[in-house]
């Protein structure tokens, strides 16, 4: 017979504390309408992505929403490492879309180009809102939606972030992953011009590296772009082409960026810097 000390307390109070309100299958649905959600605002998702943004570690829901038919569960290469992510259903898919109306088409592919881009997104904006104090603390009001599924209603890719944090329509910060230079100076100006406009409308930009070395050339690029400016862009109406304005006068930025090194293998952000205007304003939010 079990020890009266270290048995397991039976009093509703004690299983609703542990475990929820409801019955069983209150919690079940409850759950399911939690991850479908939330897999639907990412476009797809890890188990280990779930588990972490539900502050858990089982894995037996996975089979049970994948027997259900919520989830479709696949083997996906990301950056040629083999990977089992989970995406919605066409079942999933319309019963998300009672809660949001204007989401799209699920997404039932990956494509492998982005795949560790979009990988570092997600795995970021989690966590982020596991480790930044002001995240944090209203975490559970909080939405992140990706690039991938905001296209189908964010029809312009220059105003569209790789990642977005959201609270009641809200935009509170936008993630973006540069793994690489931008090749030319048309899509630099281009970039400038995003995080310019993401920043006018209050919103703050969080830019993620996977290196030092390309966070100090882009923090070079940001002084040279504040002291010296560039050269602007323009996109012709009617060709859709876009062109320099060779002789036009060069376009100050003068922005307020978050910059940080992402360690890819344990996911988890390492390092942040701030603008030297924005330092005394962002450091007291992480912990």
């Amino acid at each position: 017979m079990e020890p009266k000390s270290i048995k397991q307390p039976r009093t509703a109070a004690a299983i609703a504390a542990r475990w929820g309100l409801g019955t069983p299958e209150q919690r079940w649905q409850l759950k399911i309408n939690s991850v479908i959600q939330f897999v639907a605002r990412l476009g797809w998702a890890t188990v280990e992505m779930v588990n972490y943004h539900l502050d858990q570690s089982k894995r037996d829901w996975v089979a049970q929403m994948v027997h259900e038919k919520w989830f479709i569960s696949k083997l996906a290469i990301i950056d040629d490492r083999p990977a089992t992510i989970l995406v919605l259903t066409h079942k999933a898919q319309r019963t998300v879309k009672q809660v949001y109306p204007f989401i799209g088409r699920r997404i039932d592919r990956e494509a492998s180009r982005q795949s560790r881009h979009d990988f570092i997104a997600s795995w970021a904006a989690l966590w982020l809102l596991k480790n930044r104090h002001d995240l944090k603390i209203r975490q559970s009001k909080l939405e992140i939606w990706t690039d991938r599924v905001m296209r189908g209603f964010i029809y312009d890719e220059y105003t569209r972030p790789d990642i977005s944090i959201m609270s009641d329509d809200n935009v509170l910060l936008n993630i973006e992953v540069e793994r690489t230079r931008k090749s030319s100076a048309q899509e630099n100006y281009q970039f400038f011009k995003k995080l310019e406009y993401f920043e006018r409308n209050g919103i703050e930009n969080f830019l993620v590296f996977e290196s030092r070395k390309l966070a100090a050339r882009f923090s070079e690029e940001m002084q040279r772009a504040k002291h010296f400016g560039l050269t602007p862009w323009f996109r012709d109406v009617n060709s859709k082409r876009w062109c320099e304005l060779r002789n036009h006068e060069r376009e100050i930025f003068d922005l307020k960026i978050v910059i940080s090194i992402w360690d890819y293998d344990k996911k988890i952000i390492t390092d942040i810097f701030y603008s030297d205007a924005y330092f005394q304003e962002s450091s007291e939010n992480f912990v």
